[in-house]
């Protein structure tokens, strides 16, 4: 990992835990990865003792290729190149006598950052030529055996403003305001922090951040960054503090015209430049607003991956994420989707690895699921400040009236933008996914663990429901958590099992899947015929969820003990090697 990675692993705090130690709640700041690193401690006669001294992150620099030894007569080299999604993301180059693969983990594959990748000297090899002449041969270039690409926002299908282009009119539009306008920026997980550096160059003034934001970025390698945060409220008229426990200059709900928010979202280009001529007229007519919203996200659409892996030509690409509420139809969409951005005879590699993995037989075979399709941008609002709702008019202008539409909707509008990609297989069990639904549809609560959300925001979205800004709305937009890939050592987030109401005498099919000390759990908290029960997914969940009082502040949480993670190894027959002693 990158050093600006490892920082941010140490000192990470839970959102719950540090507003509770800032308010003086807590008495010690929860830092739950600190013990990854212990320093030397010095003896009373001046001597360090290092017997319990450890460091287990091994750092490494962008661009610097490194060898591990996998075994006696086996090495791998391991390159980090930078991702462009946020802090420390970066993305693997894996070669070895196994085979040469590209890891993205989350990325954003913008056009700044592909021109880039085509001057790095340490992926040039892999480049797909752009000419093939007659006369020439392929002795030199290498092909890329897999690609491990980032699917969040694969079903997003149309092209969106770069992370610049985003940020320029975003400091055009705040220009409009008055000079007393104080500003609100939702920097609400890492991979924002370009709204801060655009807004402290573009106005020639410091950001006001929270302790805990300020503490990160002062040990992040960006020194332009670090000249811009500052812990003073006073300090400025834009602020970047803690969300869910903002200052006193900017206080939620809204009580005043003079605090303007700024939410980061996904809108197309058209939609984007329509906002901004919109958002003028209203301004320079004299119209008051108490929010904006920009196009800045962290993850690539369909157009981009397309041009990322068109790049490369790889044999086969490899998906991070799945849709759960798909039964993997995403992933059989996968081969047509890029069918001409892969090397020679790739669709036919990746069909080959679905049938060996026996993957379409279970997307067949399985009956219809009763999840709700994951809705990007509902997470997005849900993560907003300062909208108010779905009615508000920035939504309508970008064409976000329809986050609150149905289950069944979400399957129908993604049913359409799928059918043209996918085997006549995957179109019947699609359909049967929508009869089923409209025959029986199901609801869930409230998303409590959505994919967009980093771990330290983790325990705050899960149970502080009525401290969103859309609290009203947040029973309506429901969405679905990831889950693993059909091949290991994918990404995997495991989803909360909240309010399922349980046969009597039989626990729920949610159920059957928990540990063996959750399952006992469970059954011996087993409520009558038509009781809820709140059933965690995991071991790591809380007995209990942390407490908010009156206001909607988070109260602090108990101590989560969580176990040991067992290890994958990626499949022998695509021609991996296990990563688990990297």
């Amino acid at each position: 990992m990158l050093p600006d990675a490892r920082e941010m692993l140490l000192n990470m705090e839970p959102a719950v835990d540090r507003i509770a130690f800032d308010k003086g709640d807590r008495a010690m700041r929860n830092r739950p990865y600190r013990h990854l690193k212990v320093d030397a401690v010095r003896k009373q006669d001046g001597q360090m003792d290092y017997s319990m001294a450890r460091d287990l992150l091994l750092p490494i620099p962008l661009n610097t290729p490194r060898v591990f030894e996998m075994s006696a007569n086996d090495r791998v080299t391991i390159t980090l190149l930078d991702a462009n999604h946020c802090l420390g993301a970066v993305m693997f180059l894996i070669e070895g006598d196994q085979g040469n693969f590209l890891h993205t983990g989350d990325f954003r594959a913008e056009p700044a950052m592909i021109t880039a990748l085509r001057m790095n000297p340490f992926i040039q090899r892999y480049l797909a030529p752009k000419f093939n002449f007659a006369n020439s041969t392929s002795g030199l270039s290498r092909r890329l055996d897999a690609i491990f690409l980032d699917t969040t926002y694969m079903l997003q299908m149309h092209r969106v403003p770069s992370k610049l282009e985003a940020t320029d009119g975003m400091v055009q539009l705040m220009a409009l305001f008055p000079k007393n306008t104080r500003f609100f920026i939702n920097c609400w997980t890492w991979g924002y922090e370009d709204m801060i550096k655009a807004v402290g160059s573009a106005f020639h003034s410091q950001i006001h951040v929270d302790r805990y934001k300020h503490s990160i970025f002062m040990r992040a390698s960006d020194p332009f960054l670090k000249s811009l945060v500052s812990l003073q409220p006073d300090v400025s008229r834009f602020h970047a503090c803690e969300r869910h426990d903002r200052c006193s200059s900017i206080n939620f709900p809204p009580k005043t015209e003079s605090v303007v928010y700024v939410n980061p979202v996904d809108m197309t280009v058209e939609r984007w430049e329509t906002y901004q001529m919109d958002v003028q007229r209203r301004l320079k007519g004299g119209e008051a607003l108490t929010n904006l919203v920009i196009p800045l996200i962290r993850h690539s659409p369909l157009p981009e991956l397309q041009d990322f892996v068109r790049m490369f030509r790889p044999k086969r690409i490899i998906p991070n994420t799945l849709d759960p509420a798909l039964n993997g139809i995403d992933y059989s969409a996968l081969p047509s989707m890029f069918s001409d951005c892969l090397g020679p005879d790739g669709v036919n590699l990746m069909r080959e690895d679905e049938l060996a993995h026996g993957f379409l037989a279970r997307v067949i075979d399985r009956d219809a699921a009763p999840f709700e399709p994951r809705n990007i941008v509902g997470v997005q609002v849900e993560n907003a400040v300062g909208i108010g709702g779905v009615e508000n008019d920035s939504l309508r202008a970008i064409g976000l009236e329809g986050v609150g539409m149905s289950a069944i909707d979400k399957m129908a509008c993604i049913a359409d933008m799928l059918k043209p990609f996918l085997p006549l297989a995957c179109q019947q069990v699609l359909q049967r996914v929508l009869s089923a639904r409209e025959a029986q549809p199901t609801r869930r609560s409230q998303a409590s663990l959505d994919y967009e959300t980093t771990d330290d925001e983790r325990n705050q979205t899960e149970t502080q429901e009525t401290t969103s800004p859309m609290a009203d709305h947040s029973q309506q937009q429901l969405n679905q958590p990831l889950v693993r890939s059909p091949f290991p050592a994918i990404k995997q987030k495991t989803p909360v099992k909240r309010l399922r109401t349980m046969p009597e005498g039989l626990l729920s099919p949610e159920a059957n899947s928990l540990t063996p000390h959750c399952k006992s759990r469970v059954q011996d908290e087993q409520p009558e015929h038509g009781a809820e029960l709140n059933v965690p997914a995991t071991y790591e969940r809380a007995q209990s969820e942390p407490r908010v009082d009156s206001f909607g502040t988070p109260q602090p949480s108990p101590r989560r003990r969580t176990p040991s993670r067992p290890r994958h190894s990626m499949p022998q027959k695509l021609g991996l090697f296990s990563l688990s002693r990297v």
